[in-house]
């Protein structure tokens, strides 16, 4: 068998130890398997292009969603997007970020006053308490609401992270007795681009990386620079959960843990093709969220063939099985989600009948507080990766049967699981190096699961299309003549 392995288009098709394209699936230990299409959820869409998701859950355990764009916050209500606030400026190349302390919800979006929602009460948001000041990144660390890349008296701190009182999400006078204060970060690291909560503060600037820990009066927190070179402009591209963080730097992916440990994860695997195809010029659009069900980091981005600066592509990363893949459609942002939850009673106000639901009554989107894959479409509706499976594409490294000899394939079986599953074969060969990389028609496969094909060549490349989903795809097998040496 000659394996789909680790997707690797950095290197050269000749002996590339894994795979040239694997597009439209997630890998897997042993190959890959399918990756839903988005379907739509939501019934009624926002009035713009999303520029923000977030979903908290209250101490009664009941999950809200909220989405914001240009000029309004909305609230999910059922399936429908319900705008609670339509006054605000949020610039095309910002975003609307949230961040959860215990019952409220916190939004902002840099343009204007930072936001507060009472979960479980607040039919509207409202300006957050104490005067914070207006800040383009929010998170949570230990107690604390931290803010990042503020504007203070109309001044701009690029470099500054406030954070409120010790408990206290409406307190932000600097005071010892609060222990509310700020930080700025001096020197060549640039802005900040990013904040990441929990038992300590990561914070990531354009090239540098600080961790903060909290020391209580009269520090209150101490910065450690964790690296002096590395850090990240894109700000969509960070994402979290636990002690890993992932982001894409000047010179490729990285993965962030425990605070203190970095790894190159995409360095002669996916960075230099990523880059080509990256449209930087729409940085801002790029998005990216933590699938933890299946261990996956994925990107959002306009790659080439985008219109507008709608983001086209994905690029998935297992963390587990240290593999990635992509994906290829158009959409808005990604996103990880909490589900609002349904009964068999409140399912009505979805359809009036179980058969014409667009989920099974198994799946996770009807369950409460369940942790899902979300994104908003190009209709700009909330949207679940529960379709039917994208066609995949994927293709072998290129193999020489023999060596130093020309070879005639002419039988292809792709080694694959999945019922109802459409899977043609395409072939491309050259003779040296310098040749041309053209594939085949599709072929079909024939009732004992081959592809009849015709290709003398000295090295070949198989491509893989299956259509209508699958399970598992782990490579192909080739029967083949040797030819003349020349």
């Amino acid at each position: 068998m000659i394996p789909l392995g680790e997707y690797l288009p950095d290197l050269p098709a000749f002996n590339n130890p894994g795979a040239t394209v694997a597009n439209n699936v997630i890998p897997t230990v042993m190959g890959y398997r399918q990756l839903g299409s988005i379907s739509p959820y939501s019934t009624t869409a926002l009035t713009a292009r999303a520029q923000g998701l977030g979903s908290a859950q209250g101490g009664d355990g009941v999950v809200e969603m909220f989405a914001g764009d240009k000029t309004s916050l909305y609230r999910l209500q059922s399936t429908a997007w319900t705008a609670t606030n339509t006054s605000f400026n949020t610039a095309e190349d910002s975003a609307w970020r949230f961040a959860q302390f215990g019952n409220t919800m916190i939004a902002t979006n840099y343009a204007d006053y930072v936001q507060k929602w009472t979960l479980g009460t607040s039919s509207s948001w409202s300006n957050l308490g104490g005067s914070p000041p207006q800040a383009r990144h929010i998170a949570v660390v230990r107690g604390f609401v931290m803010l990042g890349d503020c504007i203070e008296s109309g001044v701009p701190y690029q470099n500054r992270v406030r954070w409120s009182g010790l408990e206290n999400p409406e307190t932000w006078t600097e005071s010892q007795t609060t222990q509310s204060d700020f930080q700025d970060f001096v020197g060549e690291g640039g802005a900040i681009t990013g904040i990441v909560g929990g038992e300590f503060g990561i914070v990531l600037l354009e090239r540098s990386i600080f961790r903060l820990d909290y020391q209580g009066t009269p520090l209150i927190f101490s910065a450690n620079e964790i690296s002096q070179t590395i850090g990240t402009a894109v700000s969509g591209s960070i994402a979290a959960l636990g002690r890993r963080i992932f982001f894409y730097s000047d010179d490729g992916f990285y993965m962030l843990e425990d605070g203190s440990k970095l790894t190159a994860i995409g360095a002669n695997k996916v960075d230099s093709t990523f880059e080509t195809d990256f449209d930087t010029a729409f940085a801002p659009r790029v998005t990216s969220t933590i699938d933890p069900v299946n261990h996956l980091y994925i990107l959002s981005y306009p790659g080439s063939g985008h219109t507008a600066g709608t983001p086209n592509k994905l690029i998935i990363f297992d963390w587990v099985n240290n593999k990635w893949s992509t994906a290829n459609f158009d959409h808005e942002l990604v996103a990880r989600s909490l589900s609002t939850g349904f009964t068999m009673d409140t399912l009505d106000s979805i359809s009036s009948s179980i058969d014409t639901l667009a989920f099974s009554l198994d799946s996770r989107a009807w369950v409460g507080g369940s942790v899902n894959l979300a994104a908003m479409n190009t209709d700009h509706k909330l949207a679940y990766f529960t379709g039917t499976g994208l066609t995949a594409t994927l293709e072998t490294a290129e193999f020489q049967p023999m060596a130093g000899r020309r070879s005639f394939v002419n039988l292809v079986r792709p080694i694959f699981e999945g019922s109802g599953s459409t899977v043609t074969i395409q072939l491309t060969g050259r003779n040296v190096g310098t040749g041309s990389v053209s594939f085949s028609s599709a072929v079909s496969l024939n009732a004992s699961g081959n592809a009849p094909v015709r290709q003398d060549a000295r090295y070949h490349r198989a491509r893989i299309n299956i259509s209508g989903g699958f399970d598992h795809a782990q490579g192909i097998d080739v029967t083949w003549k040797a030819r003349g040496k020349r």
